[in-house]
């Protein structure tokens, strides 16, 4: 036995390892495209903003040209790169019911620290080199590192240090702002359509500006960093320096705790905000089509043209990758080839295989639907997502995997027998049950209720005593107005944020369990005039039984979530809708462009009660030949039942 499966195992892996290399070059070639558009973007507007500050010289722009490249190599690189990490393998963070954990989970969380730190680290070295490049061209302007100051031969200049710590302060706000607004989740195209319409589209939403490109709001950031660093932070931070180096640092930083303010002035706000609309325009485009470059449809037809392999078996093969990410391409193209009459006709029609190939699909998207299925049931257990070894030992018996597809066992919790021992030595330790507690306790509680009801009472009356005397006054009900409604907007946050997060715990893969319900209902559908052999009908009723069981198991997730949302306090309500809208896709679905040969086309059915009634409705009476277990056939009637 160990001998066959030695021999065979090379056999089996080598072509998904050809597979695999055919996604990762082709999806490097398309970021390699990005790349060096990012970096000549970076580029020209570098040396577009050092024209600009130097007076309009125009000797600075070659060498502003040049600063943009080795400032996009060093800065902006690694910030698409890690965002970029963030759409091949989503960030999972646990969910939190309180403003300070769902803040505390963002800081602590090792990939958005990183993340952070590269926004600090690239706006340091953007406005270092443009310190440096000004200073070489322009002089005057005194914002070189070791420019000679009128108070120290060997002083810094504190000019080029506010430079750099005030543009790395205000693009790390701008990394912030990215993170809480959720703006790293993958967003997988529910459209067909050229590549490059579909990047022209993404830059198209990203524009007029997000916050960060707003010239006002730069401009307001600015001002206030400066007013905050002139007047209060800034002599306390250098005492702080000087007293705690060691005596290192005082040669260099000692004068800059004198009260004199002779190096910082308001024309270095009109460089800070030079520099971050730099920044923003060197960002907002790459970062804008990062999503339609890395989550855009593959071009098989390159992959198959000199493969050995009739295009649908290249799709068989490239279902059984480990990898999820990749997994998504082969799915969105599998989709694409099941709405296409002539290539559901050759899948059909396919006889050069034992089993047929469409037998072969169908139980892969069947296994796929079931790994799915058992994260769910597990909420997320990494135990129950893992995939099964793709190899397997050869073996002269049945095959296990198509016998538990038959009867739809993986879609079937198991039930867990109690031992009669653990019941005995349960009711021995809790006693006898108790209906009523004794009279005593029950007064005691009663008395506890009233009194934090009394209390609470008069704490709010307080509260709206106090509240009322600053809304009488103009300037006081506009600052109450202000709270409330950042109040009320950081509630809905953390509210949204909790149930993504817990969404995202069960649910790493709902776009791909869209799409694999989606061809099932399709290839179904389309079997009562395709499917000569009729193998679609033999596996149908399992299919329709385990699409009916996840549907369920999504409708228990939701009242879960929806339930749990009770306990976010001022938060619950927004928890609780944003549970209802994610689940709401999967369970009814809703008409949607999906991938389809013609862009205008229209589908609906890409959900679990969609698909059903696609299927009832093509098949009509023909359903009663099929037997269902009871409470799949009452689901059933119940979805199909006319509205």
């Amino acid at each position: 036995m160990s001998t066959v499966f030695q021999a065979q195992q090379p056999a089996a892996v080598q072509p998904l390892k050809r597979i695999e290399s055919h996604y990762r070059t082709f999806l490097a070639r398309r970021w390699l495209g990005l790349s060096w558009r990012a970096a000549i973007l970076c580029s020209a507007v570098t040396a577009s903003a050092l024209f600009t500050a130097s007076g309009g010289q125009a000797s600075i722009v070659p060498s502003g040209a040049a600063l943009g490249l080795v400032g996009f190599a060093l800065a902006i690189y690694p910030i698409l790169w890690t965002r970029r990490s963030f759409v091949t393998s989503p960030l999972r963070l646990a969910a939190s019911e309180n403003l300070a954990g769902t803040t505390i989970s963002i800081l602590l969380s090792p990939r958005l620290v990183h993340l952070l730190a590269s926004y600090f680290l690239a706006g340091a070295i953007f406005a270092a080199g443009y310190c440096w490049a000004l200073d070489w061209y322009r002089p005057e302007s005194a914002l070189g590192l070791w420019t000679p100051t009128p108070r120290h031969p060997w002083h810094l200049n504190e000019r080029f240090i506010f430079l750099v710590l005030g543009n790395s302060a205000l693009f790390l706000l701008a990394g912030l702002q990215d993170v809480f607004a959720h703006s790293f989740r993958p967003i997988w195209p529910l459209k067909r359509s050229p590549f490059s319409r579909a990047v022209q589209s993404a830059l198209a939403m990203a524009f007029p500006g997000p916050d960060d490109f707003n010239p006002s709001s730069m401009t307001g950031g600015s001002f206030v960093l400066f007013v905050l660093t002139y007047f209060f932070g800034r002599r306390s931070a250098w005492r702080f320096l000087v007293q705690h180096s060691a005596g290192l640092l005082t040669p260099f930083v000692i004068n800059f705790a004198k009260s004199s303010r002779n190096t910082i002035t308001y024309s270095l706000i009109g460089h800070l905000l030079l520099l971050r609309m730099t920044m923003a325009l060197a960002t907002s485009m790459p970062f804008a089509a990062i999503m339609p470059y890395v989550t855009q449809p593959l071009s098989f037809d390159s992959f198959t043209s000199k493969s050995p392999y009739t295009p649908d078996t290249y799709l068989l093969m490239a279902l059984k990758l480990d990898e999820p990410y990749y997994r998504h391409f082969t799915l969105m193209e599998l989709l694409r080839v099941a709405h296409t009459p002539a290539r559901r006709k050759a899948i059909f029609s396919d006889m050069s295989r034992s089993p047929p190939l469409i037998n072969s699909l169908w139980q892969e998207m069947l296994l796929s639907l079931g790994r799915s299925y058992q994260t769910l049931s597990s909420r997320g257990s990494a135990s129950a997502s893992r995939p099964p070894s793709a190899i397997k030992p050869a073996s002269t018996g049945p095959d296990p995997r198509s016998i538990a597809i038959k009867q739809a066992d993986i879609f079937r919790p198991v039930v867990k027998q109690k031992s009669t021992l653990s019941l005995a030595l349960q009711n021995v330790l809790d006693g006898p049950i108790r209906p009523t507690p004794p009279t005593p306790v029950v007064k005691v509680g009663e008395a506890a209720m009233i009194v934090r009801q009394r209390a609470v009472k008069s704490a709010e009356d307080v509260q709206a005593q106090v509240v009322g005397r600053i809304e009488a006054t103009p300037l006081g009900s506009k600052v109450v107005s202000e709270a409330k409604g950042w109040s009320a907007r950081t509630n809905a946050w953390v509210g949204r944020t909790w149930a993504t997060r817990r969404f995202d715990g069960v649910l790493p893969d709902v776009e791909s369990v869209l799409w694999i319900i989606d061809i099932f209902a399709t290839l179904a559908v389309s079997s009562i005039e395709e499917d000569t052999y009729g193998y679609v009908q033999q596996v149908l009723p399992a299919t329709m039984e385990a699409i009916v069981r996840y549907r369920s198991a999504l409708v228990s997730l939701q009242n879960e979530l929806v339930m749990a949302a009770s306990s976010l306090g001022p938060s619950s309500a927004a928890g609780a809708e944003e549970a209802k809208l994610l689940l709401a896709v999967p369970i009814e679905g809703e008409q949607i462009d999906f991938i389809l040969i013609d862009p205008g086309s229209q589908l609906i059915g890409a959900a679990c009660e969609g698909s059903m009634r696609r299927i009832s409705e093509r098949f009509g009476p023909s359903l009663s030949a099929f037997r269902f277990p009871p409470a799949i056939g009452h689901a059933l009637a119940d979805i199909c039942k006319p509205a």
